[in-house]
């Protein structure tokens, strides 16, 4: 979901149709390669498991599974389900799509329309925003206040209206329709648009007009109602190192991130969409899904309907990626050629490289860069730590410092005692606030994408409180 730092717009070009045809012997040649590069990628970044399907408008062209789905290690199968996270946004967009195609909604309505408490702290700019602003991320809604309550649990039937209207607090970044801010907000409005227009759950509606039709027998939405192979768990990266951490979201995140899905059934849908299948895709709107929403004029790429899109060497690509605590995914495929392929997970962190890119970029013969984490990752992780380490010992050394001028000087003036404190809480607070702002997430939510970094956030936060908490109530003057 969230979407949170993943927003990358990746690239997508060719794939195996615009290859002449290998023999037998070449086929399997390439495999073994794609096979090796899979297992080279997930080794430098310690991913525990991995499950990918390619495919073209004839069908299947390869699938493969990696490694273990939980702590118990249990081998990951093509039918074992992972976390979509954002990859959930294109089954809401779908959704609503045929809703629209059926007469129950129309796209340029307003929100407001039909979920009339919808509202924001702006005077009457809110009213204008449309079912299509919200699918192409173009309300006005930041990425920062879509972000906001990551670590949510409730799940009760009430919660996608519950979290439209919290959006009362949050103020339009930009006027409606204007400009493109990924936004996790805008798939909780359309979670909620979806179960008030049918009168059903989030998750019946999925399964009904989705996951039924194409026979996806090991999906769902957040949590199994049905038996289904046993999900895969998510792992989280502590200082490298994957740990295992299961977790759901709350209901909350139903729309924008919360279907379940296994490798297999995730490629069928994806197939269904680039082939317009009928099944699930209305001929009337197959069109509107995979065209950027942007205003005239504007570069035919960018952000559909619940789809990502870009152009290179003359071809469209349509794609997303997902991100969620534990799990990581990517889908793409080509409108032209029926080609593409999709990559699920189970690993988050800030000590990896971009697997799912990595192996879907490398299963359609297109350059990839480094199977390795950056080096600019492991400044960040690791000077982290360096900055925690730097601080306790500039503490300790201020605070000696400071000590001995008191007994010298016979105490301290207010200002110099007062002044310092100020700094270091000011300090605290941007620590707190502004650096996980930066990347649209709070503290909060940064402990469930990158645990390691938000430790450290914390702790060079209390540092800074202590020493300017003992710095405060140093005495002014010593005892006789």
């Amino acid at each position: 979901m969230f979407g949170y730092i993943r927003f990358f717009l990746l690239i997508f070009i060719t794939g195996f149709a615009a290859l002449s045809a290998p023999s037998a012997a070449s086929q399997e040649f390439e495999n073994s390669n794609f096979e090796r590069f899979i297992e080279e990628s997930m080794t430098a970044s310690h991913v525990p498991g991995l499950a990918v399907v390619l495919f073209d408008e004839t069908g299947v062209t390869y699938e493969g599974a990696f490694g273990i789905a939980d702590k118990e290690k249990t081998p990951v199968t093509l039918e074992t389900p992972f976390q979509l996270a954002s990859v959930s946004k294109s089954f809401a967009a779908l959704i609503i799509v045929q809703l629209a195609a059926e007469g129950q909604v129309s796209l340029d309505d307003p929100i407001v329309k039909y979920l009339p408490y919808f509202r924001t702290k702006d005077e009457t700019a809110w009213q204008a925003i449309t079912i299509r602003h919200i699918l192409s991320h173009r309300s006005g809604l930041s990425t920062f206040d879509g972000n906001r309550g990551h670590q949510g649990t409730y799940s009760g039937a009430d919660a996608l209206e519950r979290a439209v209207k919290s959006l009362e607090k949050t103020r339009l970044k930009t006027p409606p329709g204007d400009v493109f801010a990924y936004s996790n907000a805008n798939y909780k409005i359309a979670g909620a648009l979806i179960e008030t227009v049918t009168g059903q759950s989030f998750e019946t509606v999925v399964k009904e007009r989705i996951f039924g039709p194409l026979d996806m027998k090991n999906s769902y939405v957040r949590i199994a109602v049905q038996e289904t192979v046993p999900e895969a768990t998510g792992f989280r990266q502590w200082f490298g190192v994957p740990i295992a951490h299961p977790s759901v979201a709350g209901r909350a995140w139903a729309a924008a991130g919360g279907v379940t899905a296994s490798a297999r059934d995730l490629a069928t849908y994806v197939q269904a969409v680039a082939m317009k299948d009928p099944r699930i895709v209305p001929a009337a709107f197959a069109d509107d899904l995979i065209t950027p929403q942007g205003p005239e004029g504007e570069a035919s790429t960018g952000y559909a309907l619940g789809w990502m899109i870009a152009k290179q060497d003359r071809r469209l690509v349509v794609y997303h990626s997902g991100l969620n605590p534990g799990f990581a995914s990517e889908v793409a495929f080509f409108p032209e050629t029926g080609q593409g392929g999709v990559v699920l997970t189970n690993l988050s962190g800030s000590l990896q490289a971009d697997v799912p890119d990595l192996v879907l970029s490398k299963g359609l013969n297109l350059p990839t860069g480094s199977t390795r984490p950056s080096t600019g990752q492991y400044i960040l992780v690791w000077g982290m730590v360096a900055n925690v380490i730097g601080l306790v010992l500039l503490s300790a050394l201020s605070m000696v410092r400071f000590s001995r001028y008191v007994r010298k000087n016979g105490g301290v003036t207010e200002f110099r005692r007062v002044s310092l404190s100020l700094w270091l809480f000011t300090i605290a607070f941007i620590i707190g606030v502004f650096v996980p702002k930066m990347n649209g997430l709070t503290l909060g939510g940064m402990r469930l994408f990158s645990s390691d970094v938000w430790l450290c956030l914390v702790l060079s936060i209390l540092i800074l409180v202590i020493w300017g908490a003992i710095r405060l109530i140093y005495p002014r003057r010593l005892a006789n």
